[in-house]
């Protein structure tokens, strides 16, 4: 374990893996037998829902049950709710065959897009489903973020402050009903990435 013996922790965050990587939908960790301390994860992604969820040892629950402001100050979440996410976790645990359509189509976007000189986390390997298209100025991100919704996609531009000045991107989020010739239109629609970006830096 990464912070065995030396006084730390490891906590990874599962947010866009949940669901999508690893045996039933269970994340990256799992995937990669990684063992994290703790494990955090949002229900508004593959699960569909509201809410997220902290996975770790007792005192580290505690912990935040009773010294967390934002847990402590906000309003209880209703059952029908946790019954939602509850639910929702198990229908995705049994959905293989959708991860592997997604798996596929998201190797094949990536492939699609590392041809045309974009440069994706995991050199576009890794096939997770969300994928930043780095732009670094804020006008090319909205403009390439307009031309998407024009051929009917939905890729919003993701700018400072929520990124830092000069990473501004579009982001891509791909499901497992995107077909074969959604994903050629998809990258004939963005394009090269020399024509959004003023260097070869991502």
């Amino acid at each position: 374990m990464v912070g065995e013996g030396r006084s730390a922790a490891l906590l990874v965050d599962e947010a866009h893996a949940v669901g999508v990587v690893g045996p039933g939908g269970a994340g990256l960790c799992a995937e990669t037998e990684c063992r994290a301390d703790v494990i955090v994860f949002t229900a508004s992604k593959a699960l569909g829902a509201q809410g997220g969820v902290v996975a770790g040892p007792a005192i580290v629950r505690e912990a935040l049950a009773n010294f967390a402001r934002p847990f402590l100050y906000t309003t209880g979440t209703a059952p029908p709710l946790a019954a939602a996410v509850a639910t929702a976790a198990g229908l995705v645990r049994e959905a293989e065959e959708r991860r592997r359509s997604l798996r596929a189509v998201a190797q094949r976007l990536r492939a699609g897009l590392v041809e045309r000189g974009w440069r994706l986390p995991g050199g576009g390997e890794v096939a997770t489903p969300i994928l930043p298209l780095l732009v670094e100025a804020e006008e090319r991100a909205l403009a390439l973020s307009a031309r998407l919704a024009q051929a009917g996609f939905a890729a919003p531009a993701i700018r400072p402050p929520t990124v830092a000045p000069g990473a501004a991107r579009v982001r891509l989020s791909l499901h497992s009903g995107v077909s074969e010739q959604d994903v050629q239109r998809l990258v004939e629609t963005v394009g090269e990435a020399s024509s959004w970006r003023s260097s070869s830096r991502a």
